[in-house]
């Protein structure tokens, strides 16, 4: 039962219209994917395997003869929850324990699930963090700003009445990265996702960067995220949990800028170790992916911004013409993170602008 709004009412008419115009592919199996698409379908599906046509005239009578699963509906407020045993490796949307809070998101939720963030304190980790927070999680953020995380974590916690906690990690650091899963464990039971998203920059080509500043930047970026996910990995597969492991890296793991070597260098180490983790832990369940960011408006752009010259050099190697907010990050995180997800492993997500897809720089917008 699903007690929708005017807009919801529209979009699961234009789903209906869309569904039953001619030559449109029936789309049954989309109603254990959305609420809205479930009613959706139960208003455009045919009512015969003859109204579906010839060949899915044939899906539609095996579908009629299957047994169909039992399925047991859970409400709080606006949301329907189907009790009904998932497909191997997939979780229900919503935990029983622990249903949606108020006023979060909830066509992907990610309640009753526990989320670590690195590198929470601002910028896109805590954009992330918030974003988990608005559905249904837990969050454990990390960082090595301790106060400034905490400040972070306060609001998020105001704004979204998720529960959360701070823990100072320098994830260079083995130990510190042992401990933080320590903590999340002890408050919450468990780790169901990883965000590896602390990083650090340090200019130097290769003709001047030092070998200090060159294992300094691949310490946090690239050790770092090996180190905590390798950890989290363990912990996932004793307790068989069907996680998922999300890894920063960068549209400069594909192209890149002069004297960044040691930066670059390690966003291409993130890229590649993202796809073994991947193929290693898929035996498992657990889903390890990466997010390729390209220009995004944190405090570090901002600086860089304010130079006109540099900034138009940006803005003109960027279709959109824009730099990207840091919660359209966060916005690939939770899809990530979440059941809607399920299939995807081993891939990186570059929300870039079209960056990477340019092969000349456009002219900027008069308003650019």
């Amino acid at each position: 039962v699903l007690r929708g709004s005017s807009s919801t009412d529209t979009t699961e008419a234009t789903f209906a219209r869309q569904l039953s115009r001619p030559g449109r592919a029936p789309l049954w199996g989309l109603a254990n994917h959305s609420p809205i698409a479930a009613r959706a379908t139960a208003i455009a599906a045919p009512a015969t395997a003859q109204d579906a046509g010839p060949f899915y005239g044939a899906i539609y009578r095996g579908l009629a003869a299957a047994p169909s699963p039992r399925t047991t509906s859970h409400l709080s407020g606006d949301s329907a929850v189907s009790a009904g045993p998932p497909p191997r490796g997939r979780a229900t949307r919503y935990s029983d324990a622990s249903l949606p809070r108020s006023g979060v998101h909830t066509l992907i939720s990610l309640a009753g699930k526990t989320a670590i963030v690195t590198g929470a304190a601002r910028g896109i980790g805590a954009a992330c963090s918030r974003a988990f927070a608005e559905h249904g999680a837990n969050v454990v953020m990390a960082d090595v700003l301790p106060e400034l995380c905490a400040e972070t974590a306060a609001s998020i916690s105001r704004d979204t009445g998720a529960d959360t906690l701070t823990v100072q990690t320098d994830v260079s650091q083995e130990a510190d990265c042992e401990a933080l899963l320590v903590r999340c464990v002890e408050r919450f039971g468990q780790c169901d996702i990883l965000l590896n998203n602390a990083g650090i920059i340090v200019a130097g080509s290769i003709l001047d960067v030092s070998t200090e500043d060159f294992d300094r930047v691949l310490g946090v970026n690239l050790r770092g995220t090996f180190m905590l996910s390798r950890a989290v990995a363990k912990h996932m597969v004793e307790r068989s949990i069907h996680g998922a492991i999300i890894n920063m890296s960068s549209t400069n793991a594909v192209v890149t800028i002069p004297d960044q070597l040691a930066y670059a260098t390690s966003k291409g180490g993130v890229g590649q170790l993202t796809k073994v983790m991947a193929m290693e832990l898929a035996a498992h369940d657990i889903r390890v992916n990466a997010i390729g960011p390209g220009s995004i408006a944190t405090d570090m752009l901002d600086v860089v911004m304010q130079d006109d010259n540099a900034r138009r050099t940006i803005l003109s190697r960027t279709p959109m013409g824009r730099a990207g907010d840091p919660s359209e990050v966060a916005s690939v995180a939770v899809f990530l993170a979440s059941d809607y997800a399920s299939y995807v492993t081993g891939q990186t997500i570059y929300p870039d602008g079209g960056r990477l897809s340019l092969n000349y720089t456009v002219p900027l917008r008069e308003d650019g």
